[in-house]
């Protein structure tokens, strides 16, 4: 899938190929549409639409606060409890770093650039104290979250990640737009992703995180406990290695060549294709699905 629309507020993926943008509509040329203002979504021949809500944070020339030109990296890491994060495309050949939010978050976010690393520390919380409310929605309008002390968040530049790797033991949302090969992530919280192209994820989440992926291939080794879930579009994994525990879901869209799948509590699990094998085990009051398997289905 490919961003066909975006602003500050939503992102539309879709794998339905030309389309035109006007008027608070994405066209496609077999008639399909979405209705940006209410999220309405019209699909009316082959291929997918999907649209996705954006953390409403302010926009950052409003409160940019440091703005520099990075050397060339390979990989990025991310420790810290205030995990605001979004890694662009960049326009040009150079690499660039913002940031942004109230003084006390820019104060306390430190990075420096360690071989082919970039590392991002960012605030920690001393009294561990996390309220994560959601989002707020009145008369079909979502509300923008109250700024907090220490509220901020980085934005990236650059062309690609070979590895992102994050340490959480708090709460924000990372969003990537540029393709990574390889995820390693360790979330004690609430500390969500939304990632365009992944090829390979380590992941281990404690609490309400979650992990969007558009396109995944490769291989996915996941061990959620508590809320959090997992929501991969389309892709070929090679080797999916999921376990839960909690009442988390895990959807995954794409063909999977083998899996074993472990659930325990009152989540789901749901697998649109696997083409070799799986073995599953359940318990508890949630289900594990695969919808189809073997070759040619």
């Amino acid at each position: 899938m490919e961003i066909v629309y975006e602003d500050a507020e939503v992102l539309v993926f879709s794998n339905k190929g030309r389309f035109q943008t006007g008027g608070g509509l994405v066209v496609f040329d077999d008639g399909s549409y979405v209705d940006i203002s209410t999220n309405k979504i019209e699909n009316k021949g082959p291929g997918d639409i999907v649209i996705r809500n954006l953390p409403m944070w302010p926009p950052l020339n409003e409160i940019i606060k440091e703005h520099n030109v990075l050397p060339p990296f390979k990989s990025i890491s991310v420790h810290g409890d205030k995990n605001n994060l979004i890694i662009r495309p960049s326009e040009d050949a150079n690499n660039y770093i913002s940031i942004g939010g109230t003084d006390t978050f820019v104060q306390k976010c430190t990075v420096s650039l360690v071989n082919d690393t970039l590392y991002i520390e960012t605030p920690v919380k001393e009294d561990h104290v996390f309220i994560d409310c959601g989002a707020v929605w009145v008369n079909g309008k979502r509300l923008p979250p109250r700024d907090e002390e220490d509220f901020g968040f980085i934005e990236i530049q650059c062309g690609s990640v070979d590895e992102l790797v994050v340490n959480s033991n708090g709460q924000g949302d990372i969003i990537c737009l540029v393709p990574i090969i390889d995820l390693k992530a360790n979330i004690n919280g609430s500390t969500s992703f939304e990632l365009l192209q992944l090829n390979n994820a380590d992941v281990r989440i404690l609490g309400s995180g979650n992990l969007f992926v558009s396109e995944f291939k490769g291989d996915l080794c996941a061990c959620i406990s508590g809320s959090g879930g997992i929501n991969i579009l389309t892709g070929l994994i090679n080797n999916a290695d999921v376990a839960t525990n909690g009442s988390g879901d895990v959807l995954i869209g794409g063909t999977v060549k083998s899996a074993k799948l472990s659930q325990s509590g009152s989540g789901n699990m749901m697998i649109a294709h696997v083409l070799e094998q799986y073995t599953a085990t359940a318990c508890g009051s949630g289900s594990i699905r695969v919808l189809s398997c073997g070759e040619g289905q």
